[in-house]
Order: C-alpha cells, then structure tokens, then sequence
C-alpha cells in the first residue's frame, strides 16, 4: 500500500463522518473556528500570567507566536511556490464544507496550531498539551471538510514542530540569556 492509497483511504474515511448534521457542525466548528478559540486562550493564558507574575515573563509567550506566523508566513508560502496541490474537494468534485481555494499542502492551519503548541510546551504543559489536541482535532475536521488530505496534515503538524525548534534554537544561540 502506497502513502497515496493511505491518504485516500484516510480521507475517504473522515469525509464520510460529514455526512450527518452532527459531521458538518462540528466539521464547520472544529475546522473552522477551533484555532480562533485556541489563539484566544492562549492569549488570555498570556495575559493572567503576565499579571500574576513578573512581567518579564511575557516574553515566553512570544517566541510560540513568533515561531508560528514565522511557520505559516515563510515555510508555508515557500513550499507552495514548489508543491501545488490541489484540494481534494477539487481533485475529486466533491461537496465541501469549508472552502478554500489556494494549494492544500501543507495545512496552513495546522502548521500554526502545532507550532504554537511546541513553543507552549516549554513552559506550560497543561496548555501546550491542550493546543496539540486541539492540533489534531482542528487536521482531523479539515480532512472531514475536504479541504486537505491526511499527509497534509502530518506534515503541517511535522514542520510546525520543527519550525518551532529551529526558531528556538537560533533565538537562544542569538540571546542566550533570553531564551
């Protein structure tokens, strides 16, 4: 079995989950508006921290959320300069829930949410553990929605993960004393 026979049985697998009401509320939920609520508890984690405790401590916050628009704004866009994949709503003519029109890999919204989870992580396990399930939960729901394929996903979750400790990496090599 191939990683394209993988991905269609996958997909297929997780489309047809959308198929009642309860499938496309929570495609429409998961897919869509998970992240936002996820970036807003994050912040909101952020704020209560920076009131509670010093406030230098901010700055443990922003190398997640740098990290993940970093992953989103220049590994994303690079790659989809070289990889044009087309949705699998359009690839197969299906239906689809959500749309998007520009190339599905890598997931854009997965890149992000696990980017900021890996950055998280670091400092607040409860939290970061929480953005990763919500990760998996928002690539699975995209899937459902036909708007990426399951190795779109994976490798979103894959290069957020990486982005994150490349990113860190460098910051601490740049400001020892800060990271």
């Amino acid at each position: 079995m191939s990683i394209g026979d993988i991905d269609y049985a996958i997909f297929f697998t997780l489309y047809g989950l959308s198929n009642s009401v309860f499938g496309k509320f929570a495609v429409i939920f998961l897919g869509e508006y998970l992240i936002y609520i996820a970036i807003f508890i994050f912040l909101i984690v952020a704020y209560r921290d920076w009131r509670k405790e010093n406030r230098a401590h901010i700055g443990r916050y922003l190398l997640p959320l740098f990290s993940a628009f970093v992953s989103v704004g220049a590994v994303v866009a690079f790659i989809r300069i070289f990889v044009e994949r087309n949705r699998p709503f359009i690839t197969y003519s299906l239906p689809s829930i959500l749309t998007e029109f520009s190339y599905s890999f890598p997931s854009a919204h997965t890149i992000f949410i696990f980017s900021l989870a890996t950055g998280t992580l670091y400092f607040n396990k409860k939290l970061g553990v929480g953005l990763f399930v919500a990760g998996i939960l928002i690539g699975a729901a995209r899937v459902a929605g036909a708007v990426h394929y399951p190795s779109d996903i994976v490798a979103g979750a894959l290069l957020g993960i990486l982005t994150t400790l490349f990113v860190g990496t460098v910051l601490k090599a740049m400001y020892p004393k800060h990271v």
